[in-house]
């Protein structure tokens, strides 16, 4: 589900060069390439690009990219039509390649999709030339290379190559997510529960205002007896390994879809959190209606109070328990610690008493300490009651409902990477298959083609089209040459290993080119040029004319057999 857009300023041969070496592109895709030196032709050929797209199949549709060039893309994005069709047509294709393009113009590429679509828009740069486009997109990393540190330093995140991407993306990305929605709600779920006990008890009371809690302990509740086990996990928590991500990718859509933290899982939190205060509230209430010691002494209201706080504590501890997937001792001592907190609290705090304590407080732990009712309904019942639903729920989901984290989960107990990368390639192999399959099949391409080709249509006496009659093209030097001597544009992929009229037409213009080397070498000698200033000139002419084909050698024995 993540759509890649290439901005550099290379050329237009090395920007497609790069898109083979890194697997962006490859040969059996359909590459729509858009070079045009002005307007008009701009948009003829950004309609034909739309026509060519709707003439492929299904198979074909998900395998295309775009190739635009600078100049093309400044006549682009001046236009608002143009610019949001060439967003849609971004959309549709897999990947997009935008080359000789300035700084301003990555910034604005960035800022048309940031803009336009409902998504969060990442770039990534490692030169001060693309510090603009780090800036205008959502997200902003820098790598620290040889190009300085100019994009480091105006990026919100940094690393040292480009590989370490994946990592960022689909191991952090996903559990810094869970983790972030997961604390925000957290947070929200354990206030509740604490105050809305306060409205239990306002029924209770007639709505008289009365605190069932002492001030300096429900102040420190967030502090002291809730904060840690939230920080553990926050920070330690994975519910998947990195390996399983990678095995998983589709466990990254979580993120991508808003999953664990929208509208929604506000909303259930919320009624979670109502349901478990009340349950709280009133066991502790009706278990306890009256509670004594064995000399006969009353806890008064912050006895009861201090049963109903240990409960929403004891609960807070065993959410995060819960929610836990990755048991550790910093989070196990992380509960611990909360729990003895408080304890310790009942036991200090209750023998201090300040100035405004009233003396209901005053050896209040030695009062519900040894009280048999306390540890059964504040520690065991109300709790346990409380977190049944939550432990019934999670179980269902990891026994009875087929999703990838579970599947991953299981795949790592049961330690069965092995097959799973095995199947997970079978699959790639499959897909590659019925692409290719799907492309031979179409209207629009030739049987025994399998390679990738551009094609300028030029109508003939037939009212057809050159790529109609001649359905491959040779090189990606010619694709671009035919591109540009003609402003409709027309794709189709082809086989660029084996066509006679190809090579026949390759080899008249290795001819011409040859002629023209010889003449020029004849007018050196008359004037006598030296033999390194020639031999320096044929080396430019030679890399200037240089085809970038997959068959090279074979073209060359050609050309060598005509010639003799």
């Amino acid at each position: 589900n993540i759509k890649i857009w290439v901005l550099t300023g290379d050329k237009q041969e090395t920007a497609i060069n790069i898109g083979f070496a890194c697997a962006l592109l490859d040969n059996d895709m359909t590459l729509f390439i858009l070079n045009e030196p002005n307007l008009e032709l701009a948009k003829a050929t950004l309609k034909k690009a739309f026509l060519a797209h709707e003439k492929l199949n299904d198979a074909q549709k998900k395998r295309c990219a775009i190739i635009a060039d600078g100049p093309t893309l400044r006549f682009i994005l001046e236009n608002k039509e143009m610019k949001m069709a060439f967003l849609k047509l971004g959309k549709l294709c897999k990947a997009v390649v935008c080359c000789r393009v300035t700084p301003g113009q990555k910034a604005e590429v960035t800022r048309l999709v940031k803009d336009n679509e409902n998504k969060i828009c990442l770039a990534i740069g490692d030169g001060a030339n693309d510090v603009a486009m780090i800036q205008a997109a959502h997200v902003g990393i820098g790598i620290s290379g040889k190009e300085g540190l100019q994009a480091v330093q105006s990026s919100d995140y940094a690393i040292a190559q480009f590989r370490f991407l994946q990592k960022l993306l689909l191991a952090h990305g996903h559990w810094n997510y869970r983790r972030v929605g997961r604390v925000i709600t957290f947070n929200f779920y354990k206030n509740i529960c604490l105050y809305m006990t306060q409205y239990w008890f306002g029924i209770y009371n007639l709505y008289s205002g009365q605190s069932l809690y002492e001030s300096w302990t429900q102040s420190a509740f967030n502090l002291f007896f809730t904060s840690l086990p939230i920080i553990a996990y926050g920070i330690l928590d994975q519910d998947v390994s990195e390996r399983g991500l990678y095995a998983f990718p589709q466990i990254y859509s979580i993120g991508q879809n808003k999953l664990l933290f929208n509208p929604r899982t506000f909303r259930d939190w919320l009624s979670n959190a109502l349901v478990h205060s009340a349950v709280c509230f009133l066991i502790p209430l009706f278990v306890n209606i009256s509670i004594t010691t064995r000399d006969g002494q009353e806890g008064g209201l912050f006895g009861m109070g201090a049963y109903v706080y240990t409960a929403i504590v004891f609960l807070c501890s065993g959410k995060v328990f819960l929610m836990t997937r990755t048991h550790n001792k910093i989070s196990i001592l992380s509960i611990v610690l909360s729990i003895f907190a408080w304890f310790l609290w009942l036991l200090i705090y209750s023998l201090v008493i300040l100035s405004s304590q009233d003396l209901t407080v005053w050896k209040l732990g030695y009062f519900v300490l040894p009280s048999p009712s306390w540890w059964l309904t504040a520690i065991l019942l109300a709790p346990f009651f409380a977190l049944l639903r939550d432990f019934a729920w999670r179980s269902y989901k990891d026994i009875h409902r087929n999703l990838p984290v579970v599947e991953a989960r299981k795949v790592e107990k049961e330690n069965r990477w092995d097959e799973v990368e095995q199947k997970a390639k079978a699959q790639d192999q499959a897909d590659a298959k019925a692409a290719l399959a799907a492309s031979s099949t179409s209207p629009l391409k030739s049987p025994k083609s399998s390679g990738y080709a551009f094609a300028g249509g030029v109508s003939n006496d037939k009212g057809k089209t050159d790529w109609e009659q001649r359905l491959d093209v040779v090189s990606v030097e010619e694709m671009r040459k035919l591109s540009r001597s003609n402003p409709t544009l027309d794709v189709q992929k082809s086989n660029p290993t084996t066509n006679g009229q190809a090579q026949k037409k390759d080899i008249e213009e290795q001819e011409e080119e040859d002629k023209k080397r010889d003449e020029r070498e004849r007018e050196r000698q008359k004037k006598g040029v030296s033999s390194s200033s020639k031999y320096k000139d044929d080396e430019k002419d030679r890399e200037k004319h240089k085809h970038h084909s997959h068959d090279d050698k074979d073209k060359d024995r050609d050309r060598k057999r005509k010639r003799d």
